[in-house]
């Protein structure tokens, strides 16, 4: 469900802001601010002849750069030598433009501002590196004279750009950042739903089965059996039967559970693999997952089996406190040898 409408609620924003547009994208702005001030210079005559063929050149360099570029596998790279082309291109374009400090100042802006939005700081210098060699190649085949004033139609057009451009971003990093903190409560909300179905299916399980299983055996993945020799432990309570058809079904569980409850934390205590329930019995083994020897493990055993009866005296103590007159003594049995123990079912359902 969490996963349902997360996905609906992204759906509804636009496809452009799902994803970083990266330089190959934004940069259309910058050429569109070139392609228009160089057109518009040429109308106003106010620009040298050579923009006459500098202004196709605008037009189609995006284009093909953007088919060129393909060829490069690595995303980074491509956008790195994408960024820095145009930031030598624009720069040059600029400088015949002669459009003034206050465009070439908002080229500055804007293609620093790209770079270091994708690549951080460190493609800064390279920049304006790529900037004055841009520029100065451009004044070294035309020895153009730099003007400090622009056209104030040429600087409306460099305004209404760069403020197309952050308007741009920041409606795009805005989104983003929407899209970033639903992602996160969404996959926050999954992870707590899974914590809460591994505690709980983690109860289902011996605690030396569940670290099998935590530390991603490939054994505990297949339908499979192997024979070990176990000391296995059995119990139940006698007179629990008749017990039973005098209880209330509430009282009988909490009685039980109660029972079930003490007599595991022994037997964890103690080693053992605790293999079942069933009503008021018990099966344990010891000597897998985990063995400590044959000798010791039917020690482990026996041990496990006199603290059983030991805190069966705290149990009926209880128990009578309770209003539970009859006497209940724990039943046992223990035995020793080869059987086969693992994996039992079918690859969708299986016991342990």
């Amino acid at each position: 469900m969490a996963n349902d409408t997360n996905n609906s609620s992204s759906d509804n924003i636009p496809s452009l802001l799902s994803e970083d547009p990266g330089p190959t994208r934004d940069r259309i702005i910058l050429w569109v601010m070139t392609v228009s001030l160089l057109a518009t210079s040429l109308v106003l005559d106010i620009s040298s002849a050579v923009c006459l063929w500098i202004l196709p050149a605008a037009v189609l360099y995006p284009l093909l750069s953007t088919k060129i570029s393909k060829l490069i596998k690595n995303p980074v790279r491509r956008d790195t030598v994408t960024l820095s082309i145009d930031t030598f291109l624009i720069s040059a374009f600029a400088y015949y433009l002669q459009p003034g400090i206050e465009i070439f100042a908002a080229y500055l802006l804007m293609l620093l501002y790209q770079g270091i939005s994708h690549f951080g700081y460190k493609l800064c210098f390279f920049q304006i590196v790529m900037m004055t060699s841009g520029a100065g190649s451009a004044w070294f085949i035309y020895s153009l004279p730099l003007s400090l004033e622009a056209n104030p139609i040429l600087k409306g057009i460099a305004f209404f750009s760069t403020l197309s451009f952050f308007l741009y971003h920041g409606y795009f990093f805005r989104n983003r950042q929407y899209l970033y903190v639903e992602k996160v409560a969404a996959e926050r909300k999954e992870m707590q739903k899974q914590t809460w179905l591994t505690t709980t299916m983690a109860n289902y399980l011996s605690p030396q089965v569940r670290e099998l299983i935590y530390r991603g055996k490939d054994k505990m993945q297949r339908v499979e059996t192997r024979r070990r020799r176990l000391t296995v432990f059995f119990s139940d309570i006698e007179g629990f039967t008749q017990l039973s058809d005098e209880l209330e079904p509430e009282a009988l569980s909490t009685l039980l559970n109660d029972y079930l409850d003490e007599m595991s934390r022994i037997a964890l205590r103690h080693g053992g693999t605790i293999d079942k329930y069933i009503g008021d019995s018990i099966m344990v083994f010891f000597g897998d997952p985990t063995s400590h020897g044959d000798r010791q493990n039917a020690r482990a055993a026996l041990a496990m089996a006199i603290e059983m009866r030991r805190h069966m005296k705290v149990m009926r103590k209880k128990w009578r406190n309770q209003g539970i007159i009859q006497s209940l003594n724990i039943r046992m049995g223990i035995s020793t040898g080869y059987c086969n123990v693992g994996n039992f079912g079918t690859r969708e359902r299986m016991d342990y």
